[in-house]
Parts: structure tokens; C-alpha cells; sequence
């Protein structure tokens, strides 16, 4: 993101678009892949020593293992997935007697496929992952499918993360065939449906895996390929089964405290967008039908930003009617103070409605037009709190929103204490029911915390502001194109001094907007 310069010395800190790579290098992204690939190899050397006792019965393994698919990736740890793997029933490749000639060969044709199913995985299960990102994310993971996918999960900020479990599954399901596909295993759907089989059965299978061992029994290995064998589960029966997968991640590797990371904001951009996406959408079922095409719909586009001194929905609303009635007077107008009854929006009609660049709107609120003034709603949030902390770059600020919800109530505690100690009291009470609801949740601490670890780690680094919320709320204006920079900034220093508390707390009773600003106290 760039950094804009504001004329004239100003403490304003301006984020807008930049077209400017954050990605690694290519030698960077090379360095990292190389890596990733030793550790890969370095899981099929341990298969082989396990399924081997001499050179001669080695290369015949290694000769399974490249042609039946015995790749790296799976629901466990990466050395039992290629035992796990190489013996699931499917085609063999008649080529990889001739071609695998060892084990090192073996290992080395297998390892690059491998890599390139689990990318496919991550940015399957991750829509706003690329290649480059899943490849560090594994690197940390030790190659470990599972423990990447939840260090992606705690990284990303993803609280709300498995509170949907059947959309999870569904997803862990379709995203190993992608891998399968990826990689070019011989047969994709059987191999989704001999890991569905172990997931239903993940404790037998983990304790025959184990078994496996260079001078083990010959029985171990036939009660793995008889497992393996079975026909996967009905989706009604394997309903919860892959849950214990995810939760047996937990246990084979720690998460990192701190992730390093390169500058890349892309990602964690995009799940900001995203949560605002949802945002909007509850502003929109909140607002009344009968007038949000034919009265709040410009105003809305042009200035329903979700920054303020309330919650995002809140704020969305309360922008969208202050700019509708604002609408009816000149632009550079004196500033006037409506109270709260007359908030209330008249019925009258309204005429054609526009999106200020000559389009008429129609009865339909566009995707394009939300896309617009969600963006810049992000970078209003991102500035307010650079613009407040200068020890923030947009990276830092945006990962402190994404724990805080969107919300810079949360983000910033210097905002309204009062207000502050009110949501963080409602979350706790709501917490604990989250939690039982979320067997999928990541066991990170911030899901029981963010309300107050990011305002903490905002304050005892730089021990308060270093501008006032004022000049903050002007950077956010300007950084979001707002019509009128200076009135949005004022009016939202007059809600949050004399509604912030009065709003915060009515807000979950209210059913429409017009109810919620009816109660709210005339200033």
C-alpha cells in the first residue's frame, strides 16, 4: 500500500492503492521452495527406512511409492501419509519400474508433485492464498498439510473460522481431490475416499501406521491394506470424522508464536474486505426495503462508509441516513445537527437516483458499487489508526482490525473507554457459547481475547496516541474519498460525543434503523 505525502507538515497518515509487488522475489520464492522440498524429502526417507530393512527391498518400495501415489499429503503427518498413500488400491503406473531406480529418485519425482498438491490444497481451502504464501506456510509447518492450514487459520485472524463445521468438511473434502488432481494421482477419487475411510477410523489407523516398522510383522501392513481397502463412508455417516483429524494436528507440532512475515499485505487486505463485505450486507437487510433503492441507495454508495465511532453495521447506517439527509442541501452547505426524530427519513419521492458519475442507479444495489465504497472503508479504518499510532504501517494496523472486528471501538481504546468496557463485557458473556458451538476454532488465545489484546498492544508500544481523534478521523475521510471530508469528520465527532454509549447499547434491540436512531438521545 502507498503511503501518501500530504502537502505542508501534517501528522495525517494517508494509506491508498498501490500497484507496487509485495510478493517475494524470484529467488526469494525459489530459496523457499528448495527448502520445502528437502523437508519433503527428508519425510520419504524416513517411509522408506520404515518399509525397508535392505538397498534391494528399498528400491522395490520406492518403485510402489512413485507409481501408486504415494505422495506426502494427506490428513497426518507427512511420513504417514506416504505409507498411508502408497498403499491405497489404484492403478499403478507401468512406467515407474523403469523409471524409479531408487529410492533417492523415488523420493525426488514424488517430493516436487507432492509440494505442488499441497499448494494446490492451501489455495483451495484459501481462496486468497497464492502459491508463495502456501509454500512459507508450509516451510513453518515442517511440511505438514494440517498444521499449515492452521497456522494460515491463526495468522489470518480467521476468528470465525469453523463456526459453519459441515461448510469446513465440505471443504476438506474437496480440496484433497484438488491436491490429487494436482499432484496427478492415478485415481483421485479413490484416494479421497481411502482418506475419508481413515478419518472414520483415524484412531485404528494411527496405531497400524505406527506399527509399521522395518521389522515388523508382515501382519501390520496387511491390516493397512485390508483397512484401506473398505469403502469410504456415506456423507451421512462421515458427518464429524475429519474433526479429529484437525484436532490431532494440534498435538504433532506447536504453531509459532510470531510468524515472519515479508511485507505482504495482499492476504490479509482481502479478509479485511471480506468481513466488511459482511458488514454490508447486514446494513443492507437492516435498512428499509421500501426506500433503500429509491432513497438510501447513493448515499449509501457514495457515503455509507463503516468507519466511526460505533460498530461497522452501526456506522454504516448511521453515514448512509446523516448523507441522505444531507443530500437535500449544497454539499458545502453549513453543517447541521439533526436531532433524532428528525433523522427519520420523509417519504417524499426523490427522482432519478445516480452514482454521482452519470449512471442512474437501478433497483438493485451492484456488486461493483459495494466493491467501491467497501475499499475504501478499509483504507478510512487502516489511516484512522496509523494517523492515531504512528508506530502502525498498514500491515500492523490491518491485523489489529481483523482481531478487533472491523470495529476501531476495539482497534483503538483511547476511542471511548466507556463504550470500550461495554462491548468487551457483552463478548464475554457471549464467548463461552461461541466457543462450544466452534469445535473447529484454533487454540490460539486470541479467539478468548482480541478485544483487548489488540488495544493493548496498540497502547503499551507507543503509551498512547500520537494524534488526536480529530486529525484521525480526517485522515480516514480523505483516505476514503468522503464527499465532504471535513462535515463527515465533524459529525463524527458529534456521534460519538454525545451517541456512542446510547447507540452501542440499543443497537442489537433495534430492527430497523429507524428504530435504532428514534432512541437515540437528541443533542
Amino acid at each position: 500500500m502507498a503511503l501518501r505525502k500530504p502537502s505542508g507538515p501534517s501528522d495525517l497518515r494517508i494509506y491508498r492503492p498501490s500497484f507496487a509487488c509485495e510478493y517475494s522475489s524470484r529467488e526469494e520464492e525459489a530459496d523457499h521452495r528448495s527448502r520445502l522440498l528437502a523437508k519433503i524429502h527428508n519425510a520419504y526417507s524416513k517411509a522408506l527406512q520404515r518399509l525397508a530393512t535392505h538397498s534391494k527391498a528399498r528400491r522395490a518400495v520406492a518403485t510402489r511409492i512413485r507409481g501408486g501415489g504415494g505422495f506426502s499429503f494427506g490428513l497426518l503427518d507427512p511420513t504417514s501419509n506416504i505409507i498411508a498413500n502408497t498403499f491405497i488400491p489404484c492403478p499403478r503406473d507401468p512406467a515407474a519400474a523403469d523409471k524409479g531406480r531408487g529410492g533417492d529418485e523415488a523420493a525426488a519425482a514424488c517430493g516436487s508433485r507432492s509440494l505442488d498438491g499441497m499448494v494446490t490444497f492451501l489455495s483451495r481451502f484459501f481462496p486468497y492464498l497464492v502459491d508463495c504464501e502456501a509454500v512459507r506456510y508450509l516451510l513453518l509447518a515442517g511440511s505438514d498439510l494440517l498444521v499449515a492450514t492452521r497456522i494460515v487459520v491463526v495468522d489470518r485472524r480467521m476468528k470465525r473460522f469453523g463456526s459453519s463445521g459441515p461448510a469446513v468438511e465440505e471443504a476438506l473434502r474437496m480440496a484433497p481431490r484438488c491436491a490429487a488432481l494436482a499432484a496427478q494421482h492415478p485415481d483421485p477419487d479413490r484416494f479421497v475416499g481411502a482418506w475419508l475411510t481413515i478419518s472414520s477410523r483415524l484412531d485404528e489407523a494411527v496405531g497400524l501406521l505406527a506399527k509399521v516398522r522395518r521389522r515388523s510383522p508382515s501382519s501390520s501392513l496387511r491390516n493397512l491394506e485390508k483397512l484401506l481397502c473398505e469403502p469410504p463412508p456415506q456423507m451421512d455417516d462421515s458427518r464429524g470424522t475429519l474433526l479429529r483429524a484437525w484436532q490431532l494436528a494440534m498435538s504433532r507440532r506447536p504453531l509459532p508464536r510470531n510468524v515472519p512475515h515479508q511485507n505482504t499485505s495482499t492476504g490479509l487486505r482481502r479478509v479485511l474486505l471480506d468481513a466488511i463485505h459482511g458488514f454490508y450486507l447486514q446494513a443492507l437487510a437492516r435498512l428499509p426495503a421500501g426506500e433503500l433503492c429509491s432513497l438510501y441507495q447513493r448515499s449509501l454508495l457514495m457515503a455509507g462508509h463503516c468507519y466511526g465511532p460505533l460498530d461497522p453495521v452501526s456506522n454504516i447506517i448511521v453515514n448512509t441516513i446523516w448523507s441522505t439527509r444531507r443530500s437535500h442541501l449544497p454539499w458545502n452547505s453549513g453543517l447541521t445537527y439533526p436531532t433524532a426524530n428528525s433523522f427519520i427519513p420523509d417519504q417524499t419521492g426523490t427522482g432519478p437516483v445516480t452514482d454521482g458519475l452519470g449512471n442512474e442507479l437501478g433497483m438493485v444495489v451492484s456488486t461493483p458499487g459495494l466493491l467501491r465504497i467497501e475499499t475504501r472503508s478499509m483504507y478510512g479504518l487502516v489511516s484512522f489508526l496509523c494517523t492515531r499510532y504512528h508506530h502502525l504501517n498498514f500491515h500492523r494496523a490491518t491485523r489489529c482490525l481483523l482481531e478487533a472486528d472491523g470495529s476501531l471501538l476495539l482497534s483503538d481504546p483511547n476511542l471511548d473507554a466507556e463504550a470500550a468496557a461495554a462491548t468487551i463485557a457483552v463478548l464475554r458473556t457471549k464467548q463461552p457459547a461461541r466457543l462450544l458451538h466452534a469445535p473447529w476454532s484454533t487454540d490460539t488465545g486470541f479467539h478468548h481475547t482480541a478485544a483487548l489484546s489488540s488495544g493493548r498492544r496498540v497502547v503499551t508500544q507507543a503509551q498512547g496516541p500520537a494524534t488526536s481523534v480529530n486529525e484521525a478521523f480526517k485522515a480516514a475521510a480523505t483516505a476514503a474519498w468522503h464527499p465532504n471530508a471535513d462535515a463527515q469528520r465533524t459529525f463524527s465527532l458529534h456521534v460519538k460525543r454525545c451517541w456512542g454509549l446510547s447507540c452501542l447499547c440499543c443497537r442489537v434491540e433495534a430492527s430497523s434503523p429507524v428504530k435504532m436512531l428514534t432512541v437515540l438521545p437528541a443533542c
